[in-house]
């Protein structure tokens, strides 16, 4: 098939969650597929890394997507999502669809549902199917940020944000074929766009285990004890969680541990959130490989409290072999069978802090959770991920 594939951002370096499952995606389809890439930016990408060798071409269409305040008071008087309409650009959609038009192409696959208003218009305007990747439920997202909020404007705010969402996501119909991350976002817009099993599927990521265990290979563990966090930290569920684990978790660790150190790995942390930084807690900001701290972390820790979809800093902290402490929505969409033999799991502050207590002066637990992750690293695997979504965009033309 000949695929237009279009990204909400260029997805390399494969650094967050989101760029890595587009990076994949893209290197699996390209197997039996020809990819052509429309990727929105902010700037000017100097290194297109080795999505060269998976993309016929890549085409990069100029967006201002950051957040302003002016922007934001714009938004309110669309009938769509803040995080849909920042997206999008009439002069983008024109330029993609004149291309369409050219190149007919078989299919066009639009990778978050932060797009869905191109591939509303596409559906309208064209001839063509249309899949579209939806690596979250923003009305889901939005309602639990709103729970958590105690600012009354901004409670409002994002009450608003999911009616909005959940009023698009009734229509998801209008696509050929969803996908989801997992089975539970799958059966959420089944039921909410009242979806047949035939028009949406669940196709969890996988992770490349060769390329996180190549860096454990002859190198040495750290003996210091410290934690870890990974994520992009202008997502709001992650911002969310290092707020909530600093001031909650944290201190409660450190009256029993005063040494141990926690690490937030990820790029744009806020000002508020710099502002928690001590001699025990460091943000790294961007780093050119992410495998160095978690490798050097005694615990990953995953406190989400919002969000939906997959997380693959779970399966990243699989891949490495690292006792892991989450939440259960840091664990959510996963679909494998992990249990307390591979992951500590609460949603209570004390409890958090007593499951890492726990490991760090536990061996015996520690290496059993570490075996655990070892065992479950035999189900998580990218080719599959790949093989099962070719099969289902292939079955569109049968």
């Amino acid at each position: 098939m000949k695929i237009a594939y279009l990204s909400n951002y260029y997805p390399y370096p494969p650094q967050n969650g989101g760029s890595i499952v587009m990076y994949y995606t893209i290197k699996m389809l390209a197997k039996q597929n020809t990819i052509d890439l429309f990727s929105l930016t902010r700037d000017e990408i100097s290194n297109k890394g080795t999505l060269v060798n998976y993309c016929r071409n890549i085409k990069l269409l100029f967006k201002e997507s950051k957040q302003s305040p002016a922007f934001l008071l714009k938004s309110l008087f669309s009938k769509y999502p803040y995080s849909y309409y920042r997206y999008f650009s009439d002069d983008i959609l024109n330029e993609v669809i004149l291309t369409i038009k050219k190149e007919k192409y078989d299919l066009v696959f639009i990778d978050s549902e932060d797009l869905y208003i191109y591939g509303e218009e596409i559906k309208k305007q064209l001839n063509i199917k249309v899949v579209l990747r939806a690596h979250n439920v923003l009305s889901i997202l939005a309602n639990r940020a709103s729970e958590k909020e105690k600012n009354l404007l901004r409670h409002i705010g994002w009450k608003y944000e999911m009616l909005k969402a959940r009023y698009h996501e009734k229509k998801y119909s209008i696509f050929d074929l969803v996908v989801t991350l997992s089975t539970e976002d799958k059966a959420f817009y089944m039921k909410m766009g009242k979806l047949l099993d035939s028009k949406i599927v669940a196709i969890p990521p996988g992770c490349d285990v060769e390329y996180y265990q190549e860096y454990i290979k002859n190198r040495p563990f750290n003996n210091e004890e410290s934690l870890v966090f990974v994520g992009t930290l202008n997502w709001l569920p992650n911002r969310d969680a290092v707020e909530w684990f600093i001031k909650e978790v944290y201190p409660l660790v450190t009256s029993k541990r005063p040494n141990i150190t926690l690490k937030i790995v990820g790029h744009n942390p806020t000002e508020e959130l710099l502002k928690l930084e001590s001699s025990n807690i460091e943000f790294t900001g961007s780093v050119p490989d992410v495998r160095k701290y978690i490798h050097e972390a005694t615990i990953v820790v995953i406190p989400l409290r919002i969000g939906s979809g997959i997380k693959l800093k779970l399966l990243e902290a699989i891949a490495m072999n690292k006792p892991i402490v989450s939440t259960s929505i840091g664990t959510e969409g996963i679909n494998i069978p992990t249990s307390r033999n591979e992951v500590l799991v609460t949603d209570i502050k004390e409890e958090f802090a007593t499951y890492i207590l726990d490991i760090l002066e536990n061996d015996q637990l520690r290496n059993s959770l570490i075996a655990g992750t070892k065992e479950l690293q035999n189900v998580i695997s990218w080719e599959s991920a790949g093989s099962i979504l070719n099969e289902r965009l292939s079955q569109l033309f049968r």
